[in-house]
């Protein structure tokens, strides 16, 4: 546990405490590690490493794509990402939101992506198309 001490210095703290044999407590043993340096170069570091756009510790630093097909793949899973559940539970309107998405990020762009995205989410061209036109009309 940590401890603050008076003059500001932070402690990393562990008490134990040794019972005597009618379980009373005859004796604490404490050990305490001055962490306040420590704590100081882990804010240095963390200022370095860190940008504005990152929200927790749970952020993933973004793939960096070397193709079209990557840039694509890449997409997808943000675009699955953006819904926040696996294609097979997606309704119509999330896969609208993730179409759309695509379509916003340019993704559409890419020769054959039609198909690939229609493959993945389990729809035909006819449906990826209307769903492209469903996210501009509510707009």
């Amino acid at each position: 546990y940590l401890t603050k001490t008076d003059d500001g210095r932070i402690l990393k703290s562990s008490t134990m405490y040794i019972r005597g044999k009618d379980g009373t407590i005859d004796y604490i043993f404490s050990l305490n590690y001055d962490i306040t340096g420590l704590l100081t170069v882990d804010n240095s570091i963390r200022s370095l490493i860190s940008t504005a756009e990152m929200s927790g510790e749970d952020r993933q630093p973004r793939k960096i794509t070397h193709n079209v097909n990557d840039l694509l793949d890449t997409l997808i899973e943000q675009s699955v990402q953006l819904v926040g559940k696996p294609v097979a539970l997606m309704s119509k309107d999330d896969k609208i939101t993730a179409i759309q998405y695509l379509n916003d990020a340019g993704a559409f762009l890419i020769t054959k992506s039609g198909d690939k995205v229609s493959n993945f989410f389990g729809i035909s061209k006819f449906t990826l198309y209307s769903y492209m036109d469903a996210g501009k009309e509510n707009k």
